[in-house]
């Protein structure tokens, strides 16, 4: 598992434009959590802020899920290089040296 917010900064950090969290895929953040969707969502509807949704993760503020979409103008080489730079995510040295700089 790698922190969401870490995978974020370094497609940042690589011109890469994705979302991160659990607020764009409610459902498999739950999932990620071992928790019924509809359980999870009733929770969120009592929600008056940040502070009660990190409650409710349970402290995982971090946890979440990746999503990248492709549009109409992306090519061939737009998803390589996506695919590459996510390839390298999985080299831990590699990614704390990136996320120190």
């Amino acid at each position: 598992m790698i922190p969401f917010s870490d995978v974020s900064r370094l497609a940042a950090a690589n011109g890469i434009s994705l979302r991160t969290g659990c607020v764009c895929n409610p459902g498999g953040s739950a999932a990620l959590r071992g928790k019924e969707v509809q359980e999870e969502m009733g929770e969120l509807s009592k929600l008056d802020g940040i502070v009660e949704l990190k409650d409710v993760m349970n402290g995982l503020t971090n946890s979440g899920v990746v999503r990248l979409s492709l549009g109409l103008a992306s090519n061939f080489e737009d998803v390589w290089r996506v695919l590459n730079w996510a390839r390298g995510l999985l080299d831990e040295a590699k990614r704390e040296r990136d996320l120190n700089v």
